[in-house]
């Protein structure tokens, strides 16, 4: 099996602060945020690496992005989620889909957990709510345009996706859409913590 917290921490040797605000800069979201969550440089030029824990905050595989936005992740890699090694100080987590996303939450003061996909992780966190004692769930749906079935009509990965956790984990929680493709699209078109905040007040507490 591979030591992927010796691969990060090797890369972390040869990745500096000025290439990570680089990064934060072109994806609109903060160096800090992207540090909460161990990105590093991914051993190869134009390459960034962010670890994949699971719920019980191991790594267990790491994902690759290139700054073109290419990804993938490293052979031998399970899936995980993105999250910062600090617990949610009001034990309210919110969700979204990705280590950028994650960032741009952060960036907004939020504490942020990513799944690596909208249909992924289910398990992991609901471990990871249980291990940090996570009380209510805000889970970011993204925008997606709806897609086919193969057997006919219609669904729409990021409202489904949220769907499918919020009944598998089974706590109090929020569904938010932001009027944006992502999060991240939103905090890079300069919304403010003030305006998440209202977004979210809109909405009361919900039960599966």
């Amino acid at each position: 099996p591979l030591d992927f917290a010796a691969m990060l921490n090797a890369w972390r040797r040869e990745s500096s602060k000025d290439s990570l605000a680089a990064l934060g800069a072109s994806l609109g979201v903060s160096p800090q945020a992207l540090a909460e969550i161990g990105a590093v440089r991914g051993g190869q030029p134009g390459v960034w690496a962010f670890p994949m824990r699971d719920g019980n905050g191991k790594i267990v595989g790491i994902r690759l992005r290139s700054d073109t936005g290419k990804k993938w992740a490293v052979k031998g890699s399970k899936e995980g989620l993105f999250y910062p090694e600090s617990n949610p100080p009001d034990r309210i987590a919110v969700v979204c889909e990705g280590p950028t996303d994650t960032a741009a939450a952060l960036s907004l003061g939020l504490w942020a957990v990513g799944r690596p996909s909208c249909m992924g992780a289910v398990e992991p966190v609901r471990r990871l709510c249980r291990r940090l004692f996570i009380t209510h769930l805000v889970v970011i749906a993204d925008n997606d345009d709806p897609k086919p079935r193969p057997g006919g009509g219609w669904w729409q990965p990021g409202f489904d996706g949220a769907r499918k956790l919020i009944e598998a984990v089974g706590l109090p929680f929020k569904m938010l859409a932001p009027p944006a493709k992502d999060i991240r699209a939103w905090v890079g078109a300069g919304t403010t913590r003030a305006a998440f905040d209202f977004l979210a007040d809109s909405q009361a507490w919900r039960f599966r």
